[in-house]
């Protein structure tokens, strides 16, 4: 009986040692994100339109994929954030999904509407200075090996004139 007790208490012992904690599991989560999540750089951005209705702007983000395998990218948005209010005042949101295939990379073309009532500082901006300056939020969110995840890149970008 006493054997048997010592044995479950060195059994117990070693279950719990394999255990993490909620802070462990976090770190192992984010340096699994941060192994395999792609690499984003926007390559073109240009304002298309202008008209009373507001900015037509279109951005094109280079998507590389560095790893050994494809990554399935579950869904993706772009946010264009006003620098000067933090406002949001475009955003485009893909739920399609697109694969990035093993060691390349894959262009993305965002095409977004931005009202002049909700960007009024940048709209005034482009018309004084004839560029917008404003920052872009990447989102993206993908599952490798049955886990979910989902990162967010940004950068300040400016678009040239037409």
């Amino acid at each position: 009986m006493i054997k048997k007790n010592i044995l479950l208490f060195f059994i117990s012992i070693f279950l719990f040692s394999c255990a993490t904690t909620p802070e462990q599991e976090n770190e192992r989560n984010r340096a699994f994100a941060k192994k395999y999540t792609p690499e984003y750089k926007t390559i073109d951005r240009k304002v298309r339109e202008v008209s009373v209705n507001g900015v037509v702007l279109e951005l094109t983000l280079d998507v590389n994929n560095k790893r050994s395998f494809p990554i399935p990218v579950d869904t993706w948005t772009l946010e264009l954030i006003d620098r000067h209010s933090n406002k949001v005042f475009a955003v485009i949101k893909d739920e399609g999904g697109f694969i990035i295939p093993a060691k390349s990379n894959v262009k993305k073309k965002a095409v977004l509407k931005a009202k002049y009532s909700d960007v009024f500082q940048t709209a005034f901006n482009y018309l004084k200075n004839k560029d917008i300056m404003c920052i872009s939020r990447y989102t993206i969110t993908y599952t490798i090996l049955g886990i979910k995840n989902t990162f967010s890149y940004s950068e300040l970008i400016k678009f040239t004139d037409l």
